[in-house]
């Protein structure tokens, strides 16, 4: 359906290790139009890059509106010009993300961490609008976490400004996918508590009875499985949740 807007339209995108959500909002943060597709399993930046295209396309031709920027959050490492410093999801390194997004789409182009985005957001929309100063944490897949001060986004020096999933809690400890060891993601992201689980029910088939019989299979075991477990007095859920 074609829509007759007046005020300025932006893209926006959420770009994870497996999927890719395009949306296209107002000035005042109205979503109009979204798609959520999955990205190409090689994850390749041409092909991944191709996706992104596609949900724009789809948007846009819905709608029938012209955007004048876009806006993406990639979960990865990037610096203040738009380059994906590292991002073990994607496997990328040093992609220069904002300049090929330019090339493509002929409009302005915002390339920042997801999680910092989507602090920008709730600062500006949410429940931290109105406030000088906001941290956000967000409980996902990992960890990741968010800093405004004095209204603005902070980055750091190494553009991991707000990176709360990887401070270090144990020297030493169990390795993250960043790749340091110890960080509070390798102990408490959804994709670590899916790790300790299996590794759990292999060393102890009859200790995760539940959680099999929940999830269907040993790999198939996720950190949902594991609350799920919990919340039905499951021991080694019990167990995996208090540790």
């Amino acid at each position: 359906m074609v829509q007759k807007i007046t005020e300025p339209i932006t893209l926006g995108v959420d770009l994870g290790g497996t999927k890719v959500n395009v949306a296209l909002v107002d000035a005042n943060g109205r979503l109009l139009h979204a798609r959520n597709s999955l990205i190409h399993a090689s994850k390749e930046p041409n092909r991944v890059i191709a996706d992104i295209h596609a949900g724009v396309d789809t948007c846009l031709s819905k709608t029938g509106l012209k955007a004048q920027a876009l806006g993406i959050g990639v979960a990865a490492q990037v610096d203040q010009n738009g380059v994906v410093i590292a991002s073990p999801n994607l496997g990328w390194r040093n992609f220069p993300l904002k300049k090929e997004l330019e090339k493509q789409f002929s409009m302005p182009v915002l390339v920042t961490n997801d999680v910092r985005a989507a602090t920008w957001g709730e600062w500006r929309y949410g429940s931290g609008k109105g406030v000088d100063d906001l941290a956000v944490l967000f409980v996902g897949t990992g960890i990741g976490g968010g800093i405004i001060s004095g209204g603005k986004v902070l980055f750091g020096c190494s553009n991991a400004g707000g990176e709360l999933g990887h401070i270090t809690l144990v020297y030493d400890g169990r390795k993250c996918r960043c790749p340091n060891r110890g960080c509070l993601e390798a102990y408490a992201g959804g994709w670590a508590i899916a790790e300790r689980a299996q590794a759990a029910i292999v060393a102890a088939p009859e200790a995760g009875h539940c959680l099999v019989s929940l999830a269907g299979s040993v790999d198939k075991v996720t950190a949902a499985t594991v609350s799920r477990a919990y919340h039905e007095g499951d021991l080694l859920a019990k167990t995996l949740v208090e540790e």
